[in-house]
């Protein structure tokens, strides 16, 4: 096809001459004209050696909130970023009763303003998420044992554990609550066992899940699925399957966490023991649908690395099958089956 843009005239279609930047100019030298080339100006680019993971995550091991402030640059930037979101404003005028009586409690633009001016320089929160209360924060500071409170801080014992999640908690992923946390295959089972919360949640589970970890706990519900013929161990929960860095195959949710809650558990340390689900869950993991084939237990299949420098493991839970129902009689057609048929006797010893 000829270049250039097709132009309609009375008759025909015609074709315009295809422009194309010079490449030559005209110069006089001693009254002759010389043709010379256009020599292009090409930009040196430096170039910046790239940095690795270990080097992008470079931490002091340290969780001592008084010490904190000239090692996590990484959660400085952050914390402290300029971006406000609207359901960040929202809880920063929630949290501070100064610019709330100021602006009321649905102004998030003069609370993106104000954090910017001022917020920033005196390092408020912005953070959308509920602080601890004073039973949540004793059974904080009674789970972590790297949370250590006297009265030399200056502070009580709430604002001393608001201070550590704040600083490090919602960074690591810690549980907040007073209870172990639910799976989401724990929480549907738990919104199917009880008709209260079917009624009220229906098939929201992460309602139900949040039910467990206010109400839940203090009734003594039980919040774990219940073993049956095909699945007798489904009630454990999530079991261990590999180390890190090791291949597995798993048929329902692969999770990755540490090894141990030990916070000393790097490679550069004597290798722990595995700690159990429960126990680990405490701090950040990451869940995954796992597909059908091998996967390696490492951050890359995640695309996060939860505890970095640290040993992990990687945990399969099963999802709950449905028991077997009757479908059709003998010489019947079996409908609305999209799972495995099964075919035996109809009736043993006059029973069905």
């Amino acid at each position: 096809m000829r270049g250039g843009k097709r132009v309609r005239t009375r008759t025909r279609y015609k074709y315009t001459k295809k422009t194309r930047s010079k490449r030559t100019r005209t110069v006089v030298r001693k009254g002759k004209r010389v043709v010379r080339r256009i020599r292009r100006r090409t930009r040196k680019i430096r170039r910046v050696r790239r940095k690795t993971a270990k080097q992008r995550w470079r931490v002091k091991r340290t969780s001592n909130p008084q010490t904190w402030w000239s090692y996590r640059l990484r959660i400085n930037r952050w914390r402290f970023s300029r971006r406000m979101s609207r359901t960040q404003g929202y809880w920063y005028l929630r949290r501070y009763s100064d610019l709330r009586k100021k602006w009321g409690s649905r102004n998030w633009r003069a609370a993106q303003k104000h954090w910017r001016q001022y917020g920033i320089k005196e390092r408020r929160n912005k953070l959308a998420y509920r602080d601890l209360n004073e039973w949540e924060s004793k059974e904080y500071m009674k789970r972590f044992k790297d949370v250590s409170w006297s009265s030399k801080t200056k502070m009580t014992e709430t604002q001393y554990a608001n201070k550590h999640y704040m600083e490090w908690g919602i960074y690591e992923g810690r549980n907040r609550h007073r209870t172990y946390r639910l799976t989401n295959i724990q929480a549907k089972c738990y919104l199917n066992r009880y008709v209260d919360l079917a009624q009220r949640y229906k098939k929201n589970f992460n309602g139900a899940r949040n039910h467990w970890y206010r109400r839940g706990y203090k009734m003594k519900r039980y919040p774990r699925c219940d073993n049956t013929k095909t699945q007798k161990n489904i009630a454990q929960g999530p079991r261990h399957v590999a180390h890190h860095y090791a291949k597995f195959r798993c048929v329902g949710d692969a999770w990755f966490t540490r090894l141990s809650v030990d916070q000393n558990s790097i490679y550069k340390t004597p290798k722990p023991k595995k700690d159990s689900f429960v126990a680990v869950s405490d701090f950040g993991m990451r869940r995954k649908r796992a597909p059908n084939r091998w996967i390696k237990c490492q951050g890359r299949f995640w695309g996060k690395d939860v505890a970095p420098h640290m040993r992990k493991q990687c945990f399969c839970e099963a999802k709950p099958r449905s028991e077997p129902r009757r479908c059709a009689k003998e010489g019947q057609w079996c409908k609305r089956c999209n799972g495995v048929v099964f075919y035996g006797i109809y009736k043993r010893n006059g029973k069905v």
